[in-house]
């Protein structure tokens, strides 16, 4: 017989953890849609460029240059690349 548990976590940051979550969001939601941007247009100018997640995290330390994304963990950003995949993978699965 498989016993199955479940744990509810609820969050209680307090005011400077709510700011460095917004900011954090800020950050990756600033480098997914530029990366998407970015990416857009290079396909415009070649039907076979291809989004690839390697490429994109090597744009990431240029960016990391603006103040803004520098106090941003690298992690979350890496992250909003690999959401962003997964955003090319389905649809491009879906449409072929």
């Amino acid at each position: 017989m498989l016993i199955r548990r479940g744990f509810k976590f609820e969050l209680k940051p307090n005011g400077m953890q709510i700011q460095l979550m917004k900011q954090f969001c800020g950050c990756a939601r600033y480098v997914y849609n530029r990366t998407l941007s970015l990416e857009r247009s290079l396909y415009k100018k070649d039907n076979k460029h291809s989004f690839k997640y390697a490429e994109a995290v090597n744009r990431l330390p240029e960016w990391k240059k603006n103040p803004f994304l520098k106090e941003c963990h690298s992690q979350v950003l890496q992250q909003s690349l690999k959401d962003l995949e997964q955003a090319y993978i389905n649809f491009f699965s879906e449409a072929g």
